[in-house]
């Protein structure tokens, strides 16, 4: 059998960027919710999926209407700094103030072609088809 780093088995696949390294995956052990064995072993989309919902309720209670965009635009972070807003309030606040502050900048530079930026509340449709685009503003 081949040697690989300690606690790896060769002939496994190497986990992808991102994932969690082999020591935090402690049979058993669990932070914030998430069994870390099962979070190692899973996929990075997988462990994406996991992560986001452990972030997203507690990304609710800061910003419902926003939660879900909010969620989609943390989980381009690291897992292992996901891993960390799970257990870390002031971390996750910060991230989800600069999240908003990204999103909003995002909407004030939409809105300047038009008279009037759109209410957003987090269900507008990005890419309107023509049929979207009101009349004479085409």
């Amino acid at each position: 059998m081949q040697q690989g780093r300690p606690g790896q088995m060769s002939g496994y696949p190497q986990p992808a960027r991102g994932a969690m390294p082999p020591s935090m995956a402690v049979p058993g052990s669990m932070v914030s919710g998430i069994d870390l064995a099962a979070l190692n072993a899973a996929p990075l989309q997988q462990q994406k999926q996991m992560l986001g919902e452990a972030l997203y309720p507690r990304i609710h209670e800061q910003q419902p209407e926003l939660a879900g965009k909010i969620t989609g635009m943390l989980l381009e972070m690291d897992n292992q700094e996901l891993l960390a807003l799970t257990t870390d309030d002031n971390a996750l606040r910060d991230k989800v103030s600069e999240a908003m502050q990204v999103y909003d900048d995002y909407v004030k530079t939409r809105g300047e072609g038009s008279e009037e930026a759109p209410a957003t509340n987090g269900t507008e449709n990005m890419n309107p088809t023509v049929e979207d685009v009101p009349e004479g503003k085409a």
